[in-house]
């Protein structure tokens, strides 16, 4: 157990090394809520946006598609787990219980 912990730990300290919005110089705005389980936090980079979301619930839930678009996202992935951010027919994105993203765009 504690070489799964320590393993995740080194792959986030890995990608956030890797991406220049996470720069103590880059600040941190929290975006309006639109779901009061998903907290959206915006570093706005000169490369770009990255798109911290986190749900903190013990249940799926939505974040508009719609916001990612006019954050310039508008092929966005998820940094830490190197995987495509998907709409679904609602324009939502869904987050998983007790996830955290850091969405950039993949462009």
């Amino acid at each position: 157990m504690e070489e799964r912990v320590f393993a995740g730990l080194r792959h986030l300290g890995r990608v956030r090394a890797s991406l220049p919005h996470l720069h103590a110089a880059v600040q941190a705005e929290v975006l309006p809520i639109d779901d009061p389980g998903v907290l959206p936090v915006v570093r706005r980079h000169p490369l770009g946006a990255m798109l911290g979301l986190y749900n903190v619930t013990d249940a799926y839930r939505p974040y508009p598609g719609a916001r990612l678009r006019e954050l310039g996202l508008h092929n966005p992935m998820d940094a830490i787990s190197a995987r495509a951010v998907q709409t679904s027919a609602d324009d939502n994105v869904w987050l998983p219980p007790y996830s955290y993203w850091w969405v950039v765009d993949a462009a």
